[in-house]
């Protein structure tokens, strides 16, 4: 299969940035809205209990729309 080369409108230079962000944020509120990372909680706890730390590093997420929900998540387990 040959390789097809895709780009995201929002990361073009001449995209508007109120677009842009109504984007994100919306995002965010499906995210949040929906618990779309639910599954995740136990991976992460998985993770973080034998690393006795309670910090997680987000290096590609963006505006970190999951993590508003999943961060009170996890502080309560």
């Amino acid at each position: 299969m040959k390789r097809v080369h895709l780009f995201e409108f929002e990361d073009q230079n001449w995209f508007p940035d109120f677009l842009r962000n109504y984007g994100t944020d919306f995002l965010q509120f499906l995210s949040n809205k929906n618990k779309l990372f639910k599954p995740a909680i136990p991976i992460l706890e998985k993770g973080l209990k034998p690393s006795n730390t309670n910090h997680i590093i987000d290096l590609g997420s963006g505006g970190g729309g999951g993590w508003i929900w999943l961060n009170e998540r996890l502080r309560i387990h």
